[in-house]
């Protein structure tokens, strides 16, 4: 149940669409009270505010903001909150794309989403996932909703530089990314280099294989509305992996089939339901979780988190 007075609302005033509208804060306080409002201006602000909101009996987390201002939220809070009581989610976006939101069925401005979430509880839905959670050799756990390594953050890193942020930069990049890989240029083949990896998928150990992509992923969507990952969020406590070795050639020609979901395009990737994932690599490969970007390292461990609940309209 979705109840007003245990609403938590956290605020990233860093996030694309809410640097753009210096009005949205004020529209939100005018939802929730002051107490169950919190604007944090970096990361280190999240810890303190969801202490707060655990202290208060919060039930319900929304988060206001981009992909990673979730993967932030969602990292601490299973740091610092107990699995039993973790509060059901709600990801209202707030962010430049806002793919985990959208992929939830979260599009409008997050005020309006939580006007409409609490003025009408009874056309809330609720789905239950599980986050990801990527363990590194050297550094701490991060949990978020989608995983990829190799395209993923290569693309990215020239989105991020390279384009304008925004939709219209993202479909720039793509096109750049690809028409350089159908005629062999330089930045098709850094993006769409391929590597060499072994996959551990919950204890069976798999064949060396070159790969140009391994995704993982409890929400469906990737990005820029392409829906690779059809099975995620099925089974709480698993997430959908997806594997494949295409060349750049080859994922540049299929990427109109993989954006209209055509079966022949989707079905030549190599899934399947996990768990628990390792992954090992003969070189570092760089990583992402949530658009943000991480430098390789190995072996990666990827696990289901807790299964948490999310509401969405």
């Amino acid at each position: 149940m979705l109840e007003l007075e245990r609403i938590g609302v956290l605020i990233n005033p860093r996030a694309g669409r809410v640097s753009k509208d210096p009005g949205l804060v004020e529209r939100l306080r005018e939802i929730v009270s002051a107490e169950q409002l919190r604007v944090t201006s970096d990361a280190a602000a999240i810890a303190p505010a969801l202490e707060e909101f655990r202290n208060a009996g919060i039930e319900t987390l929304v988060i206001v903001g981009g992909d990673g201002s979730g993967c932030a939220a969602l990292t601490t809070l299973l740091e610092i909150w107990p699995t039993d009581r973790l509060p059901a989610l709600i990801f209202a976006g707030g962010g430049t794309i806002n793919t985990v939101p959208r992929s939830l069925g979260v599009a409008d401005p997050p005020d309006r989403v939580l006007r409409d979430m609490t003025h009408n509880p009874d056309q809330v839905s609720e789905t239950i996932r599980s986050p990801i959670c990527v363990t590194r050799p050297d550094g701490p756990t991060v949990a978020g909703m989608i995983f990829a390594n190799g395209v993923a953050p290569r693309f990215l890193e020239y989105y991020y530089k390279e384009t304008s942020l925004g939709a219209w930069g993202a479909f720039d990049a793509v096109i750049n990314c690809a028409g350089s890989a159908l005629f062999g240029g330089k930045l098709g083949k850094r993006v769409f280099s391929r590597f060499s990896a072994r996959l551990e998928i919950d204890g069976k150990l798999q064949e060396t294989a070159e790969f140009s992509t391994i995704v993982a992923g409890s929400v469906q969507h990737v990005g820029l509305g392409f829906r690779i990952l059809p099975t995620a969020g099925d089974v709480p406590d698993r997430f959908h992996l997806a594997t494949t070795g295409w060349s750049g050639l080859d994922i540049a020609l299929r990427l109109p089939g993989l954006r209209l979901e055509l079966p022949s395009h989707i079905n030549g990737i190599d899934h399947a339901s996990a768990k628990r994932v390792v992954i090992h690599t003969e070189e570092p490969v760089p990583y992402t979780v949530d658009a943000e970007l991480f430098e390789g390292a190995s072996p990666l461990i990827l696990e289901a988190g807790p299964a948490i609940r999310f509401f969405q309209p």
